[in-house]
């Protein structure tokens, strides 16, 4: 796969899978907008450094990607057409493998 930079961020130019979500966004004129694992989005005015670790990217960021958003989504996620940064947090499995 190609690689590309974005945000400072060297990441995949790939589409997300269904386990990845959006992490890093730009909205207009730079405006940045990050989303942490607990699911919360918070708004950085031009602070990549801490949009980056608002999102975990260094912690995370084993299989990062950078496309395009498919659809408009929730409020806080980024519209159609926007570029974002993808990651893929690790899942917290609920299974049990059985009882002892």
């Amino acid at each position: 796969m190609k690689t590309t930079r974005f945000l400072n961020v060297t990441a995949y130019k790939a589409p997300p899978t269904q386990h990845h979500e959006p992490a890093i966004w730009e909205c207009i004129l730079g405006a940045v907008y990050a989303r942490n694992s607990k699911g919360d989005t918070r708004y950085f005015d031009y602070d990549y450094d801490a949009g980056r670790a608002w999102a975990g990217v260094w912690e995370y960021g084993v299989d990062l990607r950078v496309a395009r958003a498919r659809e408009n989504g929730a409020p806080d996620e980024p519209r159609r057409g926007q570029l974002a940064l993808w990651i893929r947090r690790p899942v917290q499995s609920t299974r049990t493998c059985g009882t002892l």
